[in-house]
């Protein structure tokens, strides 16, 4: 029964190690029998964990790397229509015309997109105070889950002031 026993209670401890986080954990049991057997397997299954977390994680660094430094602004609602993530040239479009509503508008856009399960691209126009407008293109689109259930919406923000103004001049 020790020979049985042991190896088990080892098994259930790196079983718990792994638990807490510690994925280079190995059995490492060399036997030639079912937990030798089970022991390689649980091993071999460890390091494909291992190699697609590590996978995952390169993948989700380099997308949030691509998010963080586009010049476009990106704004994305879950299925309820809270706010899920903004990139910071989004969050910098909204900084920079401070007090003209567009952090409203644009989650009303969303939602619309969300209610009417469909995109949208239009160019939005708001006055501000001091007599500039401000003109910003709005692109939405659904985010779907892989069995096609709703995931929630994404708008990307692009600021097209200047290009309507210069447009305006030329008029």
């Amino acid at each position: 029964s020790h020979s049985i026993s042991k190896p088990i209670r080892h098994f259930a401890d790196v079983c718990k190690r792994i638990e807490y986080g510690n994925m280079n954990e190995k059995i490492g049991l060399r036997r030639k029998d079912e937990i030798g057997v089970l022991s390689n397997s649980f091993d071999h299954m460890i390091d494909q964990i291992r190699q697609s977390t590590e996978e995952i994680s390169e993948m989700t660094k380099f997308n949030e790397d691509i998010l963080n430094n586009i010049s476009v602004g990106i704004l994305t609602i879950d299925e309820n229509c809270n706010l899920a993530s903004i990139n910071p040239e989004c969050k910098n479009m909204i900084n920079k015309y401070k007090g003209a509503g567009i952090m409203d508008t644009l989650m009303g856009i969303l939602e619309d997109t969300e209610k009417d399960r469909r995109s949208r691209n239009e160019t939005i126009s708001f006055s501000r105070s001091d007599s500039d407008s401000i003109s910003l293109y709005v692109n939405t689109s659904l985010l779907q889950k892989e069995n096609g259930a709703l995931k929630g919406a994404i708008c990307s923000v692009s600021d097209v002031t200047d290009m309507k103004k210069i447009e305006n001049n030329l008029i």
